[in-house]
């Protein structure tokens, strides 16, 4: 069946004339917008290469080229047959067969040591280092300068394994503290060497021997391909020889750098209509006109091959059930919606960023406290409480610096793009739709979602919609926990407060502080304050969300049909709305109170009566739970939580942070797995024919219920790495040796989270389709996976029992879509004992329609 497996690049870019259709292909013509988007381009593509030469420069300047991302590739590219020479070499010997040269009988010993990679990449690091890389450079590298400079990082590395062998703990120890303090190269170096000169047992290379070494690895990286070059350099009466880059490896490098400035592309908002995908002639080059801005997939990671001959499956057979033309026009219709930027929201973001307010997304970095009396760096006892509050001021500092990079760049971003701007999409290998580009868009941050809103504006004109109106005032402000009433009662008892926010929010920044999501709500308020002063007629352009009660469970729901489990997450049409987090926590304290005096976890099952269990924990266990997550994972989260109220000044529950951490998860986890059991069956199920395709080697691919096809193939690899002590390491999960056998343990734990994740991208696109089709079409639309944006006029429309959104659901989950994928998966895994799938339940997926809460 066609899929999309490969996660290489085509060099063969079929768009980079884009431009040359958009004649035909473009609603624009050659107007002064398109003018204006090629311009916007073109900066793109600018930016793009010159962060990858900074990166270069900045290397070059430090005399660190070999760190540099694109010389780091070609040192991989070369690596393993420069490695290969030198083992043939000590191995055939110079001349006669095991006689070798003077360097040779120094570097057998060496490479026994360390290994022929670790030799090879120390030297190429070093030589990399010296030559000069950059054209125009004027700088010559003698070669007997290099040759002393390799040997001697080779001897170092050689001399500190020996040490590192008879020291092991101190030499453990040591490391430690130079990851720990950041030590530069050079100190641990100057360092190393003291240590090893003070060891009379190591027998060193002296400098003659040093040289000899270099030499010979210079013949044998020189021998591997026309890299480097030798030449006669002369100054004055003097004349040396230098070595050079040949024109094979400048070209190499040219190209390298080429393609990492490629990579580097920023992608940002368009000014004009994107390029549509295209289900039958472009599902490669979309988004983007303009051939200067790089091209890529409708899938991530994925070959143009192999989306070329997707187009032309859908082109041959138009009718066949694998069609992702729905997916395609849902994502057609999210880039197809005009944004722009709210003023005042944008104005409160740089009276923040002005006055260096600290806040929650935008932190004030802390200085680092000093000690009163120098003196005080002596007493151990004061000078390690000083590091660890150190230590605690550069972890802020380092959260901190994240969040107001990303506090400063959208802020950048809304000045340049005020609108209307739009956003191009794409998908990943399960169609789980994504905005292309970075920071100015709906899936960011806090403040990223309050800067944006509608571009085209619709009128409040109905109590229906005045109604939508409270409702998204409440979701933006927290207030979204109680019934729909109570919500509106909420902003009914607070509107003048909330007017208050909107109409002067300089006045009183409470706002700021007072809820989780400030930028959201202050783009509520704004519109609260707006409609407040004009009344119905009001033109609205905030968008209005709607989130899933626990989307992923909801899925399973859907799946299983599961009374309990879908009573649990709104999908029945109870008048109350189901709060699973709050039941699972119960559930939890239940199980984990009144243990006998005698039981080991008495102690923390009295202080568990005391403290109680936050609802958030609970909500971090289900949250992960349908996406494979694991009592690991969420032990971690629930012991960093515990260490985050000890430091607000919070008593710990109990004197053992750790034990009861990890008492209170596998609690949550056992209250959790006892009260959904149907959806933890259908992912043992799910692990079983994993393992059964492990097994007999074979992908597992499947079609989502909007006809798109969804490839699971987890390839076992192998991790290509080269460790030295004092010239870094060379790995790269990325560029890791992939095998031809499956992974086991991966496709295990990702054939639950692909599964649902590709059913929900499923429901997003036909619920995107179902409103475009609507005898009152929706068209402005926001999509963030699990959550649907649109205009507030719109709302009551998209949650209408035979609205866009609940027939989408119900239509997915009405046939029974397990039975479907065990067929499937038994015809794919001939000859497997595939067993039967979890028999499904009797809840009434129709109940879906008439519940206020399943999506809200």
């Amino acid at each position: 069946m066609p899929s999309v497996p490969s996660t290489t690049r085509d060099t063969n870019q079929r768009t980079d004339s884009a431009y040359l259709d958009s004649a035909i292909e473009s609603p624009h013509h050659v107007d002064g917008a398109m003018l204006h988007e090629l311009q916007n381009s073109q900066r793109m593509s600018e930016e793009g290469t010159n962060r990858a030469k900074r990166q270069v420069r900045r290397m070059v300047e430090l005399g660190r080229q070999a760190d540099a991302t694109p010389t780091r590739h070609v040192i991989r590219s070369i690596l393993r047959e420069t490695s290969s020479r030198l083992m043939d070499r000590l191995e055939t010997g110079v001349g006669l067969p095991g006689q070798h040269a003077v360097g040779d009988s120094h570097l057998v010993t060496v490479v026994d040591v360390l290994g022929a990679d670790a030799v090879i990449f120390t030297a190429l690091r070093t030589v990399f280092n010296l030559v000069p890389m950059l054209s125009g450079a004027h700088k010559h590298a003698k070669l007997s300068t290099i040759a002393a400079h390799v040997g001697r990082r080779v001897a170092d590395e050689y001399h500190w394994k020996l040490w590192s062998a008879e020291h092991s703990r101190a030499a453990e120890k040591i490391e430690d503290t130079w990851r720990r303090e950041a030590y530069r190269t050079e100190l641990q170096l100057k360092q190393a060497r003291q240590m090893v000169r003070e060891d009379d047992g190591i027998i060193q290379l002296d400098t003659k021997q040093q040289t000899q070494i270099g030499i010979t690895l210079l013949d044998v990286i020189r021998s591997t391909g026309p890299f480097f070059v030798e030449y006669t350099h002369r100054e004055g009466h003097r004349t040396s020889r230098c070595l050079g880059v040949t024109p094979h490896l400048g070209a190499l490098i040219e190209r390298t750098v080429s393609k990492f400035e490629e990579l580097f592309t920023s992608y940002m908002p368009t000014l004009v209509h994107p390029r549509m995908w295209s289900v039958e002639s472009n599902l490669f080059g979309g988004g983007y006109w303009s051939g200067s801005v790089a091209p890529y997939g409708i899938i991530k990671r994925s070959s143009p091959a192999d989306l070329i001959d997707l187009e032309k499956h859908h082109k041959e057979n138009p009718h066949h059930h694998i069609n992702a033309s729905t997916n395609v026009r849902a994502m057609n219709a999210l880039q197809a919606t005009p944004f722009e930027v709210n003023r005042d929201v944008l104005e409160a973001a740089e009276y923040v960023r002005d006055k260096e307010l600290d806040t929650g997304d935008y932190p004030a970095l802390r200085d680092l406290p000093e000690p009163n009396d120098p003196a005080d760096w002596h007493n151990e006892e004061l000078a390690r409480q000083l590091n660890r509050a150190r230590a605690h001021v550069h972890a802020h500092n380092n959260k901190a610096f994240g969040r107001r990079f990303g506090f400063l760049k959208i802020c950048s971003l809304a000045n340049r793009y005020p609108g209307p701007f739009y956003l191009p999409t794409k998908a990943d290998h399960r169609w789980r739709m994504y905005y292309v580009p970075p920071y100015l868009q709906p899936q960011g941050q806090d403040l990223a979602r309050g800067l944006i809103q509608f571009h085209r504006g619709e009128p409040i004109a109905s109590d229906e919609a005045v109604r939508s109106l409270y409702l998204s005032v409440a979701g933006a402000c927290g207030a979204d926990k109680g019934t729909l009433d109570d919500r509106i009662e909420w902003v009914e008892a607070n509107k003048a407060e909330l007017v208050g926010f909107g109409t002067n929010w300089q006045r009183d920044l409470d706002w700021l502080f007072k809820f989780d999501e400030p930028w959201q709500a202050l783009r509520a308020c704004t519109e609260l304050a707006q409609f407040d002063a004009i009344g119905l007629g009001f033109t609205s352009r905030l968008i209005s969300y709607v989130d899933g009660k626990c989307n992923g469970l909801q899925n399973f729901g859907g799946l299983t049909l599961d009374p309990t489990t879908c009573e649990s997450v709104c999908l029945s049409n109870d008048p109350l709305p189901a709060d699973i987090y709050t039941a699972i926590r119960d559930r939890a304290v239940e199980l984990g109170t009144g243990l006998a005096i005698d039981d080991r976890d008495y102690e923390m099952s009295i202080a568990l009566e005391r403290h109680g269990i936050p609802r958030a924990w609970a909500k971090n266990v289900v949250m992960v739970m349908p996406y494979s997550g694991t009592r690991w994972a969420t032990n971690d989260n629930i012991h960093n939580a515990i260490h985050a109220d000890i430091k607000d000044g919070v008593e710990p529950p109990y004197t053992d942070v750790k034990r009861y951490a990890r008492f209170i998860n596998n609690l949550l986890w056992d209250a959790l797995e006892g009260t959904l059991t149907r959806p933890v069956q259908v992912q043992q199920w799910l692990r079983k024919v994993a393992a059964l395709a492990v097994e007999s080697n074979t992908p597992l691919s499947w079609v989502t219920p909007t006809g798109a096809p969804v490839k699971q193939a987890e390839w076992h690899s192998e991790p290509y790495r080269v460790k030295t002590a004092f010239n870094g390491a060379i790995f790269s999960p990325q560029l890791r040796r992939q095998t031809d056998q499956l992974a086991r343990t991966r496709m295990q734990n990702s054939i639950s989270p692909n599964l649902i994740h590709s059913y929900d991208s499923s429901i997003l696109a036909q619920t995107i389709v179902n409103g475009l089709t609507a005898a009152d079409p929706i068209t402005d639309w926001v999509a963030i996976h699990d959550s649907f944006g649109v205009h507030v006029n719109a709302r009551a429309a998209l949650l209408a029992p035979d609205g866009p959104l609940k027939s989408a659901f119900v239509d997915t989950y009405t046939p029974d879509l397990l039975a479907g994928l065990a067929e499937t998966f038994r015809e794919q895994l001939a000859g497997a004992d595939i067993p039967e799938p979890p028999a499904r339940g009797n809840f009434n997926i129709e109940e879906v329609r008439h519940s206020d809460y399943f999506f809200s």
